[in-house]
C-alpha cells in the first residue's frame, strides 16, 4: 500500500519534543485534505497510522552543515539523506512511500535545506519553528512550504516560464509562489493529472 512516510529526525545532542511533532502532524494532515478539495475526484495521499515518526541520529545537529559532502550546497542535503535512508531503508524513487524528513538542524547559507525530487523531501530546523508559530511569517507559509516539497516529491516541476517571468498567473500554483500564499493557492490541471495517475493518490 504506497504511503507518504513522515520522519522526525532528533539529533544526538537534541531531545524529541512533542510538539514538533504535532506541528509537523498537523502540517501534513492539512495537506492531505488540501489537496483531497485540489484533486476534485475524492483522492489524495494516504499517511501512516503514527502519521509522524520520531527517529534518533548518531549526529550532532552541527555536523550536517559542517561535514564535507559533495558539493557544498548540497552539504547538508546529503548528510542528512545518507543519515536518514541507513536509519530507515528509505530511498529515491521508493516504489512504496514518500519519505518527508524533517530534522531538527539547520543547513548554512548556500545551502539546501528544504527540498524535495525523487519520491523525497527534507526539511530543516527553521521550518519546523515556522510550523510551531515562531517565525515572523504565518503558520500557512510553512504548511505550504511543506506542500510544494512533497509536490517535488510526487514529481511534480515548477510550472514552466515562472522562474523567467513571475507575472504569468501560474506562479501563483502552490509549485512556485502560490506556496507563500498557502492555502489560498492551486495545482494546474497538469499536476492533478500527474498526481491522478500516481499510485500515490487514492480514492
Amino acid at each position: 500500500m504506497q504511503t507518504v512516510r513522515v520522519v522526525y529526525l532528533v539529533p544526538s545532542d537534541a531531545s524529541p519534543r512533542k510538539d514538533y511533532r504535532h506541528a509537523i502532524a498537523n502540517a501534513i494532515t492539512h495537506l492531505q485534505q488540501w489537496y483531497l478539495a485540489q484533486m476534485g475526484n475524492q483522492k489524495t495521499f494516504r499517511l501512516t497510522d503514527s502519521i509522524v515518526e520520531v527517529v534518533r541520529t548518531n549526529h550532532k545537529a552541527r555536523w550536517y552543515a559542517k561535514n564535507p559532502a559533495g558539493e557544498y550546497h548540497l552539504w547538508f542535503w546529503n548528510n542528512v539523506l545518507n543519515d536518514a535512508f541507513a536509519l530507515t531503508g528509505a530511498s529515491f524513487n521508493d516504489p512504496n512511500f514518500i519519505w518527508i524528513f524533517y530534522i531538527d538542524a539547520e543547513n548554512d547559507e548556500g545551502q539546501y535545506g528544504g527540498a524535495g525530487t525523487c519520491g523525497v523531501a527534507v526539511l530543516p530546523q527553521h521550518d519546523i519553528h515556522g510550523l510551531m508559530g515562531l517565525s515572523k511569517e504565518p503558520i500557512s507559509r510553512w504548511i505550504g512550504g511543506l506542500g510544494h516539497e512533497l509536490g517535488h516529491a510526487f514529481g511534480l516541476p515548477h510550472p514552466p516560464g515562472c522562474e523567467e517571468d513571475q507575472s504569468l498567473p501560474e506562479s501563483q500554483c502552490i509549485m512556485y509562489l502560490g506556496m507563500y500564499n498557502y492555502p489560498e493557492t492551486f495545482l494546474l490541471a497538469e499536476d492533478k493529472e500527474a498526481l491522478n495517475q500516481s499510485r500515490f493518490f487514492v480514492g
